[in-house]
């Protein structure tokens, strides 16, 4: 799943070692500091993702999504909503600086030439 918000474009999968757990991943470290930012009202999952925010980014150099961090999937899912809860703009370009907006698609632009390769391989 790919997910483009104002601030930060991010992929999500599932981890391959637990099914209760995703992997989010992101080109860049500060993507993954935009997108785990969210208040939420439940202490529990608030708390989790602040965890996640300032201790739990890691860094892997040489792949294509460089940073990552786990989160459980209902945590996940509370984030989610509250992202949905705070869209505020009638036109996701106008909201979006201009260099954040075209590194975006960037992104995605790539992210969706490598998945067309892996296809055509198989």
């Amino acid at each position: 799943m790919q997910i483009a918000l104002k601030n930060c474009f991010v992929n999500i999968v599932e981890d391959a070692h637990c099914s209760d757990l995703v992997l989010i991943l992101g080109h860049r470290h500060k993507d993954l500091q935009s997108f785990l930012t969210a208040d939420i009202d439940d202490e529990n999952i608030h708390w989790s993702i602040q965890n996640a925010r300032e201790n739990c980014i890691f860094e892997t150099a040489g792949r294509e999504y460089r940073w990552r961090v786990t989160l459980r999937k209902d945590v996940l899912s509370s984030l989610l909503a509250k992202h949905v809860e705070n869209v505020r703009y009638p036109d996701f370009k106008l909201s979006v600086d201009f260099n954040t907006h075209t590194q975006m698609q960037h992104d995605v632009s790539e992210t969706s030439k490598q998945v067309h390769r892996r296809v055509a391989v198989r």
